[in-house]
């Protein structure tokens, strides 16, 4: 019998309703498989300090459900407070005072259970209240995921054109 993902083949032979059963018993098991697979670290990894806080930026890797940003006084993992951010590409630390240093560590993750490894630790010390701090340019785009409304189906969503939004492209996952 022909193995995908170390799950065998529901084997002929087998009445029509149990087959049926097996098949979507198979099939999703191989999705939960899948689902449980290593997701990279996010990439362009970069901290900038602003008045009373500090803004963190990436560029998304695929496949994550929503990021974890870590920080600490000091750059050990030891009692590292963890703060999740949803599925944004940047995260502000409001500290709410100036001249606070903070490291930052920054990890994917997946409903399922599944992390990236850590990406820092970078750090960044608050600046006071001052006119004049321009943002930083971001990272690179990543892909976004889209469900077809249609189908159902989970696409990818390919930005192209210039900073003044333009079209895209989906490509069927």
């Amino acid at each position: 019998m022909a193995r995908v993902s170390g799950v065998r083949e529901v084997p002929q032979g087998v009445d029509d309703e149990l087959r049926g059963f097996l098949e979507d018993l198979r099939r999703n098991v191989v999705a939960i498989r899948t689902n449980q697979s290593p997701i990279t670290s996010p990439t362009n990894f970069k901290v900038t300090p602003l008045p009373f806080g500090n803004l963190l930026q990436w560029t998304r890797t695929v496949n994550a459900d929503y990021y974890e940003v870590l920080w600490n006084t000091n750059p050990t993992l030891q009692n590292a407070n963890i703060q999740g951010v949803g599925d944004s590409a940047q995260h502000v630390d409001q500290v709410g005072n100036s001249g606070i240093k903070r490291f930052y560590w920054l990890r994917a993750r997946k409903y399922t259970g599944s992390a990236s490894g850590l990406t820092g630790p970078l750090s960044g010390v608050t600046l006071a209240a001052t006119p004049g701090v321009t943002p930083p340019t971001p990272p690179p785009p990543s892909h976004i995921f889209v469900v077809d409304s249609t189908t159902g189906h989970s696409v990818i969503y390919v930005p192209f054109g210039g900073a003044g939004g333009g079209t895209g492209i989906a490509k069927s996952e």
